[in-house]
């Protein structure tokens, strides 16, 4: 079920709360994400290994230098070509081929890729593709179960890291949201790609007939762009599941239920805070393009993960919850932040040395937290 429909909601407000949230408590949300996305690097391992292994064994067979030493020279081939070509001297000639490249080179490369290309290391392969897939959707869905349990709690004024942490324990019901946004993605495209392929190999396209060829082409490209339609529908129908999977409590079917109630019963709230993640993003994708140019490009690792992420899930779980403004936190002034910080460092260094403490005055002890103590005389030995 969705939330109450008679709930005052506001997009703009929504994106205000999400905003206040992460400008006046940033230490108790950021690491939530920061732990997402060291768990997604998590999903590299896998394939890493599986590499790792395939290269062993082609090490191990003999396989891997006949590899290398093809890639090697198509890659000076593909040099000298070039520079020739570039200096109008290069002509082709009867060792050329179509594109300058020597015409044994081509050849080698493929000759080498398929003598590597054994049992062991297809599978090995295959099964860090696959590992990866798998442990990448789990470590989405308990990076997802943290992300928004953090931000729900703090909007509702709660501990956001502890609260987040809990709600970890929730990770299946993400990983059943992200499974069926995976299966509404297979079923769209996997659909036309199957179409396509069967009438690729017909009879009349195989004969050569143009009509033929023209029509299954116009048929692939017409149920592709349906299937991508159906795909970016989909997302914003589902795009409220996980907060309604947090803010509610509900299961994997309850959370997409919920989410078509918000959306089917606020579908200007729902389009308008679409409008603006795709915006967020164009913004962001633009931002980190600029900073590429100007070598700056590990900024798309801090703003995408750690500004506009939060700020959209924030905003979508303020906007189904009706929120409008995080719970209100005693925020003293950067002069009394910065007092308070060295108070704190000072009165620890002092307290945790005896040494210092015997060495200063009597009104630093006190600063310490400690009563000034006379130092012990020594006892007369006569």
């Amino acid at each position: 079920m969705s939330r109450p429909s008679g709930e005052s909601r506001s997009v703009s407000t929504a994106l205000a709360a999400a905003g206040r949230l992460l400008r006046d408590r940033p230490a108790a949300v950021l690491p939530a994400y920061l732990l997402s996305i060291g768990l997604t690097a998590a999903a590299r391992v896998p394939l890493t290994a599986g590499i790792g292994i395939a290269v062993a064994s082609l090490a191990a067979t003999g396989r891997l230098e006949p590899l290398v030493r093809a890639v090697v020279e198509l890659q000076e081939a593909a040099r000298a070509a070039e520079g020739s070509s570039g200096s109008g001297a290069f002509e082709s000639g009867p060792g050329a081929g179509a594109d300058g490249l020597p015409a044994g080179a081509g050849e080698a490369l493929a000759d080498a890729a398929a003598n590597a290309a054994t049992p062991t290391v297809v599978a090995a392969v295959g099964l860090g593709v696959a590992g990866a897939v798998l442990v990448g959707l789990l470590a989405g869905a308990l990076g997802s179960a943290v992300t928004y349990g953090t931000v729900w709690a703090g909007l509702d004024g709660r501990a956001p890291l502890a609260s987040g942490v809990r709600a970890a324990g929730r990770w299946r019901t993400f990983l059943g949201i992200a499974l069926v946004r995976l299966a509404v993605v297979a079923l769209a495209l996997g659909a036309p790609l199957v179409i396509g392929t069967n009438l690729a190999v017909s009879p009349a396209v195989i004969a050569g007939d143009p009509a033929a060829a023209a029509a299954a082409v116009l048929l692939l490209v017409a149920l592709v762009g349906l299937g991508v339609v159906v795909v970016l529908l989909a997302s914003f129908l589902l795009a409220f599941a996980e907060s309604a999977a947090i803010v509610d409590g509900a299961g994997t079917v309850g959370s997409v239920r919920a989410s078509l109630g918000f959306v089917r019963d606020h579908p200007a709230h729902a389009l308008g805070f679409a409008l603006v993640a795709v915006g967020g993003y164009v913004a962001a994708a633009v931002a980190v393009g600029v900073a590429n140019a100007a070598g700056a490009g590990s900024l798309g690792g801090i703003v995408l993960p750690l500004v506009v992420a939060p700020l959209l899930d924030a905003g979508a779980t303020a906007l189904y919850a009706g929120s409008d403004r995080p719970a209100s936190i005693d925020r003293p002034g950067a002069i009394a932040r910065v007092r308070r910080a060295l108070g704190d460092g000072w009165r620890e260094l002092g307290g945790s040395s005896p040494a210092i403490r015997s060495q200063c005055s009597p009104r630093s002890r006190r600063s310490w937290g400690g009563s000034p103590r006379a130092t012990p005389r020594p006892r007369p030995t006569g």
